[in-house]
């Protein structure tokens, strides 16, 4: 196939080139992971692994049901993690294994997010973030309060 379109000297735009359907399978495989970090597979595991968890105990439990939380989410999905983080401490009353794991995965959800936080406040103009992130969190919980 020649690179022109009989309509003139131009070459054919590469919209019409179909050289990047000949690239093999492995070339492609392998220019990906030149840009994906090592690091991201793993950690999307652990994070899908890390919800699941979190959702199983939740099952387990009955959270929020079975702790005399009913309406545990009147915004929907926008600010029940930081809802049922304060509301936590309601797994202690009667402690059993699931709800003292419950517990720990909460108390670890804050732990991830300050971590995120003093990460980004290390990094180069990072106070600013540090404190836009500040400022969200305290108007989260004021508007969250009961």
């Amino acid at each position: 196939m020649s690179d022109d379109d009989d309509w003139g000297d131009e070459p054919v735009p590469a919209v019409r080139n179909d050289e990047w359907i000949r690239e093999p399978l492995a070339d492609i495989k392998e220019r990906e992971a030149q840009q994906m970090p090592p690091w991201f597979l793993p950690l999307l595991v652990g994070a899908v692994a890390w919800i699941s968890l979190g959702l199983w105990l939740m099952h387990r439990t009955n959270w929020p049901y079975a702790f005399g939380y009913a309406d545990n989410c009147p915004y929907g999905f926008n600010g029940c993690e930081f809802l049922d983080i304060a509301r936590s401490p309601a797994l202690l009353k009667h402690p059993n294994g699931y709800s003292l794991a419950l517990f720990a995965w909460f108390m670890s959800m804050i732990a991830v997010i300050l971590a995120i936080i003093v990460n980004a406040a290390r990094k180069p103009g990072g106070r600013l973030v540090f404190l836009a992130v500040l400022a969200g969190t305290v108007l989260t919980i004021w508007l969250l309060r009961d």
